[in-house]
């Protein structure tokens, strides 16, 4: 004999059949919401820990300088400079002949009378270089995850104790990243050469902040050769060889 079912049944089997298919996507879907409040919440902490830890360093910062160099050369010299109406040589400073393409920026606020708005100079190249850190990450991983190399970056204690003085090496951990920046982002797209250009550019500029700034120029004296073999020259020997056996006689 044939089992038979009652309409009743059968309405019942299907109404239970589709929530049990329905439980598995509302459950995703719970998740995925859950995750992306876990995910808001992280980055609202991340922001909060960044504008402490700015706000932090511009407090201590709001001081006058006492760091030896700083009174004895990154401000000294531009005193000095606008003491004589411009740029003198100071035969009797030997460091007066170092580089100083941010004890430039230095002489501004100088000219006001203001030694302190050089700390605030120095620290925004820390902000800077933090900012070229998130663009990297950003570029490979999660909004989170750039944001805590950002962070990592500037509460270095070493980083912070710069960024509440008038040095210049900030200035020079900007110019170098950015030129290394840059050179990573020809090597993405080598058919543009204007990113090769800034990181010329960029390196030029951490030559005349110190002579630190050297080594930068010798990683990129040997990297822009290898990245130049690894993607332009790649491309033209495919081609050349894609081109050879049409040309080639029958």
């Amino acid at each position: 004999m044939k089992n038979s079912s009652s309409p009743d049944q059968i309405n019942l089997n299907s109404t239970g059949a589709s929530a049990a298919l329905s439980l598995p996507n509302h459950g995703s879907r719970r998740s995925g919401y859950v995750n992306t409040r876990l995910d808001r919440f992280g980055i609202l902490i991340l922001f909060l820990c960044l504008l402490l830890l700015i706000l932090s360093v511009l407090t201590m910062a709001a001081v006058p300088p006492i760091s030896r160099d700083a009174l004895t050369h990154h401000l000294a010299i531009p005193k000095l400079w606008i003491e004589n109406g411009g740029i003198v040589e100071i035969p009797n400073l030997d460091f007066s002949y170092y580089p100083m393409n941010l004890d430039l920026l230095y002489v501004i606020p100088l000219l006001f009378g203001n030694d302190i708005i050089p700390k605030y100079i120095h620290f925004l190249f820390a902000l800077a270089t933090a900012w070229l850190i998130y663009a990297y990450l950003r570029q490979r991983t999660t909004h989170i995850l750039s944001l805590v190399g950002a962070l990592l970056f500037l509460s270095t204690p070493v980083i912070v104790k710069l960024s509440i003085s008038v040095y210049v090496d900030l200035g020079l951990i900007f110019f170098s990243w950015a030129s290394i920046f840059y050179l990573l982002a020809w090597a993405r797209y080598p058919q543009s050469a204007k990113h090769l250009i800034f990181s010329a550019i960029f390196c030029g500029l951490g030559l005349g902040t110190k002579y630190n700034g050297m080594i930068v120029l010798f990683l990129l004296t040997l990297f822009v050769p290898i990245v130049y073999i690894r993607t332009v020259g790649r491309n033209y020997f495919k081609t050349k060889s894609a081109i050879g056996p049409c040309l080639s006689p029958l």
